[in-house]
């Protein structure tokens, strides 16, 4: 394992590309069963919808794209929520260590921004359930979600939930 940290910088060309390209697999079947996309489409869709994005890069490699997209404000509670995606390639594997302490110091920074982060992950994909507990989300039961009606856990995030 590689001790580089890796870099968090905006996304460039060039990056969808090179991601979609070595995407890991579990991301692959995500990405299909939640809306049918292919790793190209998924990046595309999600960087599109997004009001801020950014590249994770180590050695050298994309190892994982990731973004914000803003949600509409619940009406009694005025909290800012934004729905925060990932995808990762399979660089991931081989900087797992760098990869959880990159993710936590970027979960610090959108949390001083953001008051609750949220999403659905593909139950199947055990690998990112425990990164999301580990990051100190709560994570939902399974329920029938996405094109192929298949089980995903909604997940959350708060400072206070985090700091439990």
């Amino acid at each position: 394992m590689v001790a580089d940290a890796g870099t968090v910088r905006a996304v460039r060309p060039g990056d969808v590309e090179a991601l979609a390209a070595t995407m890991r697999a579990e991301d692959v079947a995500e990405v299909l069963a939640s809306g049918g996309y292919s790793p190209r489409e998924a990046l595309e869709v999600s960087l599109s919808m997004s009001c801020e994005a950014w590249t994770w890069e180590v050695g050298g490699e994309v190892a994982a794209v990731f973004g914000i997209v803003e949600l509409p404000r619940p009406s009694l509670l005025g909290a800012r929520v934004g729905g925060v995606w990932a995808l990762t390639g399979t660089a991931v594997h081989r900087h797992r260590k760098a990869f959880v302490r990159a993710s936590r110091r970027i979960l610090t920074v959108l949390l001083s921004r953001w008051d609750v982060l949220t999403n659905a992950v593909d139950a199947r994909y055990t690998g990112a359930v425990r990164w999301l507990e580990a990051l100190g989300a709560v994570v939902g039961p399974p329920q029938s979600m996405g094109v192929a009606g298949l089980p995903f856990r909604l997940f959350y995030v708060t400072q206070e939930v985090q700091h439990v």
